[in-house]
C-alpha cells in the first residue's frame, strides 16, 4: 500500500462523500476532527518502506506513487510534516463544533487539505505550484457569502495567488537547465526575480500583502484563520525545496540578505498598521503580516541555526492565530463586524475570550512567558551575530509596536462601560480558550520539547543546515 493513498487520497475520497451529507453539519465536523486526527497519529507509528509482519500476513506502506509520469512521495522524512497538517487540521474542524459555519467548510476543508499534502509529495516539486493554486481555488467557496457578492479581499486574494503561479513555473523552467550551475549569469538573476515575484504573491510580502488585512475583514474568523495557518506551510517548504535543491541558488549573494530586509519591512509594517487600527477583525490579518515577515527573517537567517529558527517559527505563529480566530469568533458571534472602539468594556461580557485575543498577539510578539518568546531570543540572537544592527532596529521596533498594540486593546476592553452587546461566553468556548492559554504558556516556559518535535519539520533540507 502506497502512503499517498492514506494521507491524499483517502481523505479527497471522503470529503466527496461528506458533502452528499454537508447538512449534518455536527456529525460531518466530529467526522472530520477524527479521521485527520487519526491521519495526524499515524505518521508517528507507521514505518515505511520497511516490511510489517503481523502474524501471517505481511504488508509495506510504499513511499512512492507514479501516476501519469509523476511520482507522489511520503517518505519518513514527510511523516512529521504529516503529523502537522493533520493536526492542525484536526483542530480546525473539531473547533468549528463550537464556532458555527458554513456546511462545506469541513468537506471543503478536508479536500483543501489534501492537495496541499500532494503539493508537498509531488515529484519533481515544481508541480506544487499547480496543487497550490487548486487549493487556492477550495478557499474561495469557503470565503464565499452566499447572501452576498464575493467580497473585494476574496477576488483580490485570488488574483494575487494567481498572479504568483506563472511566476514559480517560469522559475522552474528556467532553474530545470542546471541543478549544480546555472547555464549563464542571466539564468541566474532572472530565475531569483521570477521566484521572488512568485512567493511575493503567494505569502503576501511587502508590498503584496494588501489581500491579508481585507480576507481577515470579510472573512469568517473561522475560516480566515483556517486559511492562515494551514495555506502557507506548504509555500515555505516549497521555498525550502528550490533552495535545498539548487546550490548555486542558494549560493546567491542576495537571495539570504533579500529574506531578511523584506521580512523585517514586513515587521515593521505590519507593526505600525496594527497599532493604528480600528477594526478587530483587519488588526487579526496585520498580526498575521508580522508573523509571515518574522518567518522570513528566519529563512534569511542562514545555516543550522537559521533553518531550525525557522521550524520554530510555526509555534508562535500557529498558536497566535488559534487564539486569535477563537477569540474573534467568540467576541464576534452575536454582532457584526464592529469597530475596536466599539469593544470598550467587551472583557466584562467575554472575559476569556478578551485575554486570549491580547495573548494571541503578545505571543506572536515574543513576549516573555509566552510560546514566540524563545523563538524572537533565537532570531534576534542570530540577526546580531551575522546581520545589520539596522536589522535588528527594526525586528525590535515591529515587535514592540505590535506589543503596545496589545497593551492598547487589553485596554480598551478592559474599560469600565455599559455595553449593549450581547456577548457570552459558553463553558465550552471557555475551557478551549483555557486550555489553548495554557499550552502556550506550558510551551514558552518549556520549550525545548517541542523544538525538538518541530526540528523534525526540516530535517530532510540536509543542505541548508551548510
Amino acid at each position: 500500500m502506497s502512503t499517498a493513498l492514506i494521507w491524499i487520497f483517502l481523505p479527497l475520497f471522503v470529503s466527496i462523500l461528506m458533502l452528499a451529507f454537508r447538512k449534518h453539519q455536527r456529525l460531518i465536523a466530529i467526522l472530520g476532527s477524527g479521521l485527520c486526527l487519526f491521519l495526524a497519529i499515524l505518521p508517528l507509528v507507521v514505518v515505511v518502506d520497511t516490511p510489517i509482519k503481523i502474524g501471517s500476513i505481511q504488508f509495506t506502506f510504499y513511499s512512492d506513487l507514479p501516476i501519469l509520469g509523476r511520482v507522489f512521495t511520503l517518505s519518513r522524512t514527510e511523516m512529521s510534516q504529516l503529523t502537522l497538517i493533520y493536526g492542525l487540521a484536526a483542530y480546525w474542524f473539531g473547533s468549528s463544533l463550537v464556532n458555527k459555519t458554513k456546511p462545506i467548510y469541513v468537506p471543503l476543508g478536508l479536500a483543501l487539505i489534501a492537495i496541499l499534502v500532494a503539493s508537498m509529495a509531488v515529484k519533481p516539486f515544481i508541480y506544487s505550484a499547480l496543487f497550490i493554486e487548486i487549493a487556492v481555488f477550495c478557499c474561495i467557496p469557503l470565503m464565499a457569502d452566499v447572501n452576498n457578492d464575493l467580497g473585494k479581499g476574496a477576488i483580490r486574494f485570488l488574483i494575487f495567488q494567481t498572479l504568483g503561479l506563472p511566476f514559480i513555473l517560469l522559475a522552474g523552467w528556467f532553474l530545470a537547465g542546471g541543478e549544480i550551475t546555472p547555464i549563464s549569469g542571466t539564468q541566474l538573476i532572472q530565475s531569483s526575480l521570477l521566484l521572488g515575484l512568485g512567493f511575493s504573491f503567494w505569502l503576501g510580502i511587502f508590498p503584496l500583502y494588501t489581500w491579508i488585512p481585507m480576507v481577515a475583514k470579510e472573512a469568517n474568523a473561522q475560516i480566515s484563520g483556517f486559511i492562515f495557518s494551514i495555506l502557507p506551510i506548504p509555500v515555505l517548504i516549497l521555498i525550502m525545496d528550490f533552495l535545498n535543491s539548487y546550490a548555486w541558488l542558494r549560493d546567491y549573494p542576495i537571495i539570504y540578505p533579500a529574506f531578511r530586509w523584506l521580512g523585517v519591512l514586513m515587521v515593521v509594517t505590519g507593526g505600525i498598521w496594527s497599532l493604528f487600527q480600528t477594526s478587530i477583525k483587519k488588526l487579526f490579518g496585520y498580526v498575521v503580516l508580522v508573523s509571515n515577515g518574522l518567518a522570513l527573517m528566519a529563512l534569511g537567517a542562514r545555516g543550522s541555526a537559521g533553518i531550525q529558527i525557522l521550524a520554530y517559527s510555526f509555534v508562535p505563529r500557529l498558536l497566535g492565530v488559534a487564539l486569535i480566530s477563537f477569540a474573534l469568533a467568540v467576541i464576534l458571534k452575536n454582532i457584526d463586524n464592529l469597530g475596536i472602539q466599539e469593544l470598550n468594556g467587551v472583557l466584562w461580557k467575554a472575559p476569556v475570550a478578551s485575554l486570549a485575543f491580547v495573548i494571541g498577539i503578545f505571543t506572536v510578539s515574543g513576549m516573555p512567558l509566552f510560546a514566540g518568546f524563545p523563538f524572537i531570543e533565537g532570531l534576534a540572537s542570530e540577526i546580531s551575530i551575522h546581520s545589520s544592527i539596522v536589522l535588528l532596529i527594526g525586528l525590535f521596533a515591529g515587535i514592540f509596536l505590535l506589543f503596545f498594540t496589545g497593551l492598547r486593546i487589553f485596554a480598551l476592553f478592559a474599560q469600565k462601560k455599559e455595553l449593549n452587546l450581547t456577548v457570552l461566553e459558553t463553558r465550552l468556548e471557555r475551557v478551549i480558550l483555557s486550555l489553548l492559554i495554557a499550552l502556550n504558556l506550558l510551551i514558552g516556559l518549556f520549550p525545548a520539547p517541542i523544538f525538538n518535535v518541530f526540528a523534525n519539520l526540516v530535517a530532510k533540507f540536509s543542505f541548508l543546515f551548510q
